[in-house]
């Protein structure tokens, strides 16, 4: 009877812990984390930053409805190099569908015939994309240096997760070790 009490005891802590919630960034807007490669062969580019999902559209000079919008101030980590106060236009799929940077780094658009969007809705108030798997997008300059975008949400570990299962190998080993005595 008191190996069941305990036991029930234990289960009844993970279920507590199970049912608080954590949000590792803070904010109420999911964030998407981006990483792009590729570029000339002589000197190619590693460049990633972070958005939310819905990126903060209430100065009217940021967007331009048809065509794109512009986030700003962002920091971009270029080469393993912080930069910080760029900002990265995002282009319709009519205007290319790809986004540059405004220091120089990189004037991507999509391929011709490919109609991927990294956002959807008006540039009013754009929603950015989950993309399953990489997009290969093109220079808008020379047209032949190509690259490659990963867009994915990277989950924060959970305290309360590492306890649920802390918890539970703690009480497969007293359930063991009372099991045998």
């Amino acid at each position: 009877m008191k190996k069941t009490f305990s036991f029930l005891a234990i289960l009844a802590m993970c279920f507590c812990f199970s049912a608080a919630t954590a949000k590792a960034d803070g904010g109420t807007d999911p964030v998407l984390y981006y990483t792009l490669t590729g570029g000339p062969t002589d000197a190619p580019i590693t460049m990633t930053f972070a958005l939310p999902v819905n990126p903060d559209m209430s100065d009217p000079d940021n967007y331009d409805n048809g065509t794109g919008f512009q986030v700003d101030p962002i920091n971009l980590v270029i080469n393993g190099t912080p930069t910080d106060n760029d900002c990265l236009y995002f282009y319709s799929l009519f205007a290319g569908g790809a986004f540059q940077d405004f220091n120089g780094n990189v004037n991507l658009m999509n391929p011709l015939g490919s109609n991927v969007m990294l956002y959807s809705g008006p540039e009013s108030d754009p929603t950015m994309l989950l993309i399953n798997g990489p997009i290969t997008l093109t220079d808008y300059d020379t047209g032949t240096e190509t690259y490659t975008l990963n867009v994915s949400t990277v989950p924060a570990p959970e305290p309360v997760s590492l306890m649920l299962l802390a918890s539970g190998i703690v009480a497969l080993g007293l359930m063991r070790k009372y099991r045998t005595a």
